[in-house]
């Protein structure tokens, strides 16, 4: 087997999460608490939009250390104005996650990467 023909290969990121169906999972280049890399995940709906998501990973991280995002008080206030500067917003369960078209995944990902640095206090 050798390379994959030109022909047949995706010409960029955004060709490739295109075609693709299911999950991707992305690795970040940032530590939380653990020193464990942070993740996100990109999720084909099958209906044009992609589900970026931390699959609740921050607000975990958060409440392990003392910090509840969902205390009703004024933690919560905060996280959520984080999350709205960055057009983020988080799901019944706690997930940080943006929607998005194909053509705006390029500008999503890193828009979710800087909210969940920024609520996990990093610069």
């Amino acid at each position: 087997t050798g390379p994959i023909p030109s022909t047949t290969r995706p010409a960029s990121f955004a060709g490739m999460v295109g075609t693709f169906i299911g999950v991707f999972r992305i690795t970040l280049p940032f530590l939380n608490q653990d020193n464990d890399h942070i993740e996100i995940y990109v999720i084909n709906q099958n209906n044009g939009t992609f589900l970026i998501t931390d699959d609740g990973a921050t607000f975990g991280d958060l409440s392990f250390r003392c910090l509840d995002p969902f205390d009703n008080g004024g933690c919560q206030q905060a996280f959520a104005s984080i999350a709205a500067l960055h057009g983020v917003s988080v799901s019944e369960s706690g997930g940080l996650q943006i929607v998005s078209v194909l053509d705006n995944l390029s500008e999503s990902i890193p828009r979710l990467a800087r909210c969940m640095n920024e609520l996990l206090g990093h610069k």
